[in-house]
């Protein structure tokens, strides 16, 4: 997530800056966001849709343990820290 959002790409975003967050997942698959905008279009030029991208990245955040207990902790009102104290 450091990384997605070093490239100015908030997951929460998705809904509002669908193209910036579609090129910040696929710039984590090929290496950076130029090859990853490239790829994009390739992907659109031969039929493909934002929309179908944009679903399985939904599904993989919906089905990722991380998001899951962030999630839970949230709506619990506990929102975990990043450092533990001892």
């Amino acid at each position: 997530m450091c990384v997605l959002e070093d490239m100015g790409i908030s997951l929460s975003d998705i809904n509002h800056r669908t193209f910036n967050t579609i090129r910040g997942f696929v710039a984590l698959a090929v290496g950076d966001a130029e090859t990853a905008g490239k790829e994009i279009d390739a992907h659109i030029k031969n039929g493909g849709k934002l929309n179908e991208i944009t679903k399985e990245i939904k599904t993989a955040i919906a089905e990722s343990d991380f998001f899951q207990a962030l999630g839970a902790s949230q709506t619990e009102g506990n929102v975990p820290s990043q450092t533990e104290e001892n």
